[in-house]
């Protein structure tokens, strides 16, 4: 129950930051693939807090000889795909735009 409520606090934290950021800007000016590398970044965010969350909360500890292990048995690869969905975004957002 705790982690759904993390969750939304943490999705609706990240969108106030962007509507927020975005006030007072024309969108009329604002190139396509701008708004499709900022949809890409938010996305691959979300998904990587989301996922990264769930992937840590799967990790199981034991006790050997007065050590304690952590063992994942976490499955990584949505934590991969959302920060490589999140870098096209940034980078489509850093390239300028041709004229």
């Amino acid at each position: 129950m705790y982690m759904l409520l993390f969750k939304c606090f943490v999705i609706n934290c990240i969108f106030g930051m962007i509507m927020h950021s975005y006030n007072g800007i024309n969108f009329k000016k604002i190139n396509s693939m701008k708004i499709f590398g900022v949809i890409l970044l938010v996305i691959g965010l979300i998904g990587g807090i989301i996922f990264g969350i769930q992937a840590v909360g799967d990790s199981e500890t034991f006790t050997f000889l007065g050590l304690e292990i952590a063992v994942s048995s976490a499955n990584w690869t949505p934590v991969i795909v959302s920060g490589v969905v999140a870098l096209i975004g940034a980078i489509i957002l850093m390239v300028k735009p041709k004229n």
